[in-house]
This record gives structure tokens, C-alpha cells and sequence, in this order.
């Protein structure tokens, strides 16, 4: 899936809390609910990467961390909003029967490391709403990863 599915389902960007018997919404920044997803083999980098598009562009930079070597994160450069994972699904040694599991898996997994390492939790509802949006939309996203 090499084009842009749009994002309509704002619901995902609302946490309710219950506090003490009181029922609190809160809702994240626009420019933090990420507008399309894809996600596709990527022939130069020999990595599948899932992309997000945000309202704004921006630079990205790598985040590094040594507990997941198939996957790469790329944030915002300012805003710190997850904009593309690369997986090294050539890596990974799992059977194309389980491939898209395994991946699943292992974003999800890295997506968790960055929250620990992000010690900004104003940054935390991004990740955890990337994580949401991968695992709702993982058939169409993971669909070049699936033998045919």
C-alpha cells in the first residue's frame, strides 16, 4: 500500500479518564493526530517503512537506541512526532506465514521503548496514537509484506 490512506476517525485521538467518579476528555493537538498513513516495501533502503502525514511537514531525525536493531524510529526534528518506522523485515528471519505478526510486534515494541526513552510526556499520546493507527489499519498496511 504505497498510497495515503486518510485518517478519518478522530475518536482515536480522545483519552477519557475517570478521576475520582469524574469522566475527563482530553484530545490531542491537530498538528499531533497524524492525517494519512502508508505503508510499503522500500526497494532503495531494503526496509518496509510505515509513514505518518501530519497538518505541517517537517525534518526528521533518527532516534537511537540499541534494544531493537530491525527497526529504525524517525521523529519530528521539533515537534518530536513519529513520522516513519523502517523495518528490516530481511532481518528478521521469521516465516512469511508470520511476517506481518513479527513486524507488528516489533513496532509495537520499539513504539513502547520510545515512550520510556521520551522523558516529555506531552509527546507520549503521539506514539501511543501511532500504535493505535498501525494495529487498526494493519491489514492495508502490511499488504506488500503478505505472500501472494
Amino acid at each position: 500500500m504505497s498510497e495515503w490512506q486518510r485518517l478519518d476517525d478522530l475518536d482515536m485521538a480522545e483519552e477519557i479518564r475517570d478521576d475520582k467518579g469524574v469522566k475527563i476528555r482530553l484530545f490531542l493537538s491537530p498538528f499531533d493526530v497524524p492525517e494519512a498513513v502508508r505503508g510499503y516495501y522500500d526497494q532503495k533502503s531494503q526496509r518496509f517503512r510505515i509513514e505518518f502525514r501530519y497538518v505541517s511537514e517537517e525534518a526528521e531525525r533518527i532516534v537511537e537506541y540499541p534494544r531493537e536493531k530491525y527497526i529504525s524510529l524517525f521523529v519530528g526534528k521539533n515537534s518530536g512526532r513519529l513520522l516513519r518506522i523502517d523495518v528490516d523485515v530481511n532481518s528478521l528471519k521469521a516465516p512469511s506465514v508470520q511476517i506481518e505478526m513479527a513486524v507488528l510486534e516489533k513496532v509495537e515494541d520499539a513504539i513502547d521503548e520510545l515512550n520510556r526513552l521520551v522523558p516529555d510526556v506531552r509527546k507520549h499520546g503521539n506514539y501511543d496514537l501511532a500504535k493505535k493507527v498501525i494495529a487498526s489499519n494493519k491489514d492495508e498496511l502490511f499488504e506488500e509484506l503478505v505472500p501472494a
